[in-house]
């Protein structure tokens, strides 16, 4: 897997059953859960992502994923697919892209524009592992101070 994914949205969340549960009536409540999964394992291993999603979301000023610039949703008469191949062919080097989906055609399509393809299924099981880790204390860009440090500081602010 490369540090820039691209996922077909649907194709994943019907895979995650608490996600399928709220599909078809609550699509705003599963599009939440889902970009929010993905939004906390993204940041947290710095790899660029894009969700795509078939079809236009309600377009209530409520509706995050509207504003969302990791999101985007295909306009009829195009398709998520569609989009996924367009963006690809749009990028210097679609090599450094991997495409989430287990639609057999997409991935054959995204492969011979050099794409790497993960299925929904083994990005899911990667998604469960690496959910709730926090980022390394390497990553972190506040580093810890030492107790000697803080001491320090206390004492520096105690008299202030």
């Amino acid at each position: 897997m490369t540090d820039h994914i691209l996922i077909d949205g649907w194709n994943v969340c019907w895979k995650i059953p608490e996600i399928a549960e709220c599909i078809p009536h609550r699509l705003r409540e599963a599009r939440h859960k889902f970009n929010m999964l993905i939004k906390n394992v993204m940041i947290n291993k710095k790899i660029i992502y894009q969700i795509i999603y078939d079809g236009q979301p309600e377009l209530a000023a409520t509706d995050s994923a509207v504003k969302d610039s990791h999101i985007r949703f295909s306009r009829s008469p195009e398709n998520a697919d569609r989009l996924i191949i367009s963006f690809l062919q749009k990028q210097q080097k679609p090599g450094t892209w991997t495409i989430v989906t287990s639609d057999r055609d997409l991935a054959r399509k995204v492969k011979s524009l050099d794409a790497q393809v993960l299925s929904s299924d083994d990005f899911i099981t990667y998604l469960r592992k690496h959910k709730n880790q926090q980022p390394n204390q390497s990553d972190r860009n506040d580093p810890l101070l030492s107790r000697h440090e803080i001491e320090y500081w206390m004492q520096k602010f105690k008299n202030k």
